[in-house]
C-alpha cells in the first residue's frame, strides 16, 4: 500500500493529548505569488468570520454558526473578500503603546498567525544583463546602458533579445496604467493599476524586486508611506482578468476610527469585484493593545482568514471552508453526540455505530422526495 503524502489530502486531525485535537493544513511559505499558487490557496483552511448580527438586512445564504464576531488580524495574514484575496504586507505601529502577541488575545483563534512566515514572497529576485554587453538591449528604448540606479534587468518570461527592459523604462510604463485615489477622511490611500503585466509574454510583473546578491530593494509602484503614524498595506494577490493582471494596493492609516471595505461608493477601500458586497467588510484598531480586527457586514460571500497553524478544536463551534465546503468544528460530550445524531456510542473504546451506504442514500432518496412535494 502506497504511502499518503500531505498534498493528497484536504484536512488532517491530529491528538496530542487527551480530548485535544487540531485541525492542520501544511500551507507552504516564500512561494512565488503565481496565479497557480494563488489558486491552490482555496484547498487550504479558511475560517469564516460571523456576520454582523447588529446590522439589519436579510440573513445570508450560508448559516454562520461561528461564536467569534470578529478576527485579530496581523502581519502576513491573508484575507479573502468573496473571491478577492489580500496580503497584510506592511504593518507600522510606532504609537503603539504595547505589542500584541498571541497570548494576549481573549480567544485562541484569533492571532493563530502569530510569529508565521509569509505565504508568498513579494519581492521578486532577477539579474541583471552582462556589463558592457553590446547583444543585451531594452526592449523599450532599445539602448544597452545598464547602471546600478537604473539596471537592465529581466522580469518576465520573454526571451531572447527582447528579455531585457531598463527599471525606469518599465516603471514609466507603469505610471500610465496607474490611478489613485483615497477616501474623504483621507485615512486609505488606493493604487490600482490595470494591465500590470509584461504585454508580449503576459506575466505579470512585481511590485518590488531586487537584484541577486544585492539588498535594495526598487519599487515599480512610488507607495507613500505615512511617517509617524499607525498604517497597515493590504496587497492584492494576482487577477488575471482577459489576459491582463490587476493589483491594489491601500496604505490604511489607523487612527482609531472604523474602515470599512467593500465595492460600494461609501467604502473607504473600494474593491472592484461583483464577489465583493457593497458593504463588505470593516476594519478597527485599538491604539492601546494594538489590536486590528475585522468583522464582517453580511456579505453574501463572505470573510474569511488563512490558517497557517494548526487550530484546536474547543466546545466553541467554529466554521471553515475548505474549498467550496463548509466544516463545523468543535467538540462534543457522548450525551451530546447521542442526542443530536440519535447514535449510541458503544463500548469504552468510542468507537461508533456507523450507517451503512443503502441506509444512507434511502434518507437522501426520501428526503429529496419530500422536498419536490
Amino acid at each position: 500500500m502506497n504511502e499518503i503524502t500531505e498534498e493528497e489530502f484536504l484536512l488532517s486531525v491530529k491528538c496530542e493529548q487527551i480530548n485535544k485535537f487540531y485541525l492542520h493544513n501544511p500551507v507552504l511559505v516564500n512561494l512565488q505569488p503565481t496565479e497557480k499558487n494563488i489558486t491552490d490557496l482555496s484547498n487550504k483552511i479558511w475560517y469564516v468570520i460571523k456576520h454582523e448580527a447588529s446590522i439589519a438586512g436579510p440573513q445570508p445564504t450560508q448559516a454562520v454558526l461561528n461564536t467569534n464576531e470578529e478576527y485579530t488580524l496581523v502581519k502576513n495574514d491573508i484575507v479573502k473578500l468573496g473571491r478577492v484575496k489580500y496580503a497584510l504586507n506592511e504593518l507600522s505601529l510606532p504609537n503603539l503603546q504595547c505589542q500584541m502577541d498571541a497570548e494576549s488575545t481573549e480567544d485562541k483563534i484569533n492571532g493563530i498567525n502569530v510569529g508565521t512566515k509569509p505565504v508568498f514572497d513579494f519581492i521578486f529576485k532577477t539579474h541583471t544583463a552582462q556589463e558592457n554587453s553590446t547583444e543585451d538591449i531594452c526592449k523599450i528604448c532599445l539602448t544597452t546602458t545598464n547602471e546600478e540606479r537604473n539596471p537592465l534587468v529581466s522580469l518576465c518570461k520573454c526571451t531572447g533579445g527582447i528579455r531585457f527592459s531598463h527599471y525606469d523604462c518599465i516603471k514609466m510604463w507603469m505610471q500610465t496604467k496607474l490611478s489613485q485615489k483615497g477616501n474623504e477622511s483621507n485615512t486609505v490611500t488606493s493604487y490600482n493599476i490595470k494591465s500590470f503585466n509584461c504585454e508580449i509574454c503576459k506575466t505579470p510583473y512585481p511590485f518590488r524586486f531586487r537584484i541577486e546578491n544585492k539588498e535594495h530593494i526598487y519599487d515599480l509602484i512610488d507607495i507613500v508611506r505615512p511617517e509617524g503614524k499607525n498604517y497597515i498595506i493590504l496587497e492584492s494577490l494576482n487577477q488575471m482578468k482577459d489576459n491582463n493582471n490587476v493589483k491594489s494596493i491601500h496604505v490604511i492609516i489607523l487612527d482609531g476610527n472604523t474602515v470599512s471595505i467593500g465595492r460600494g461608493h461609501e467604502s473607504d477601500v473600494r474593491v472592484n469585484d461583483i464577489s465583493v458586497s457593497r458593504l463588505h467588510a470593516c476594519l478597527n484598531f485599538n491604539p492601546v493593545t494594538g489590536k486590528i480586527s475585522i468583522r464582517d457586514y453580511k456579505s453574501k460571500f463572505g470573510t474569511l482568514v488563512l490558517f497557517k497553524n494548526q487550530v484546536m478544536v474547543t466546545e466553541k463551534k467554529m466554521q471553515l471552508q475548505i474549498g467550496r465546503t463548509f466544516v463545523d468544528a468543535n467538540l462534543m460530550t457522548y450525551q451530546e453526540y447521542e442526542k443530536i445524531n440519535n447514535k449510541k456510542i458503544l463500548g469504552e473504546n468510542c468507537n461508533l455505530e456507523i450507517e451503512s451506504f443503502e441506509e444512507r442514500l434511502k434518507k437522501e432518496i426520501d428526503r429529496t422526495k419530500q422536498f419536490r412535494k
